[in-house]
Formats: structure tokens, sequence, C-alpha cells
């Protein structure tokens, strides 16, 4: 996955209350153990749900932050 575009968009990634990583796709990847999709799917409307309905409060949850936030 050398997409630039992936490459310049940062995730938070969270599992339950914890931020786990905080990066790109790829460093997600890295510091998780898991693939691109599965960054994708947890950034995803789908992975939300999963996360916002969890009984334990221990699904991971990735969110997509704004380049405007990014750049300040």
């Amino acid at each position: 996955m050398s997409d630039a575009k992936t490459d310049t968009v940062t995730y938070v990634c969270y599992k339950g209350d914890e931020v786990t990583c905080v990066g790109t796709i790829r460093e997600c990847c890295e510091a998780l153990g898991v693939t691109p999709d599965s960054i994708q799917f947890m950034a995803s409307p789908s992975g939300m749900r999963r996360f916002l309905g969890s009984k334990t409060g221990n699904a991971s949850v990735a969110v997509r932050v704004p380049e405007a936030v990014c750049a300040r």
C-alpha cells in the first residue's frame, strides 16, 4: 500500500477508552498488527456502530483526523 493519499491521512485508534495509536494507516497497521483493511473498517460507519454497540466496551475503532486539524 503506497498510495500517497493513504500515507498522509492521520488516524487515531482506540480500544475502549484508551488511545492505542496515532498515525497513518501504515503506522497504525504496524502498531496494532492488523491489515489496512482492518483500519479502514474500524474507521467506517459499520465499525463505529460495532464500537458503540460493544457490551464489553473493549471494541476497537479508528477515527480519521481531518487535514485541517492536523495542519494546526
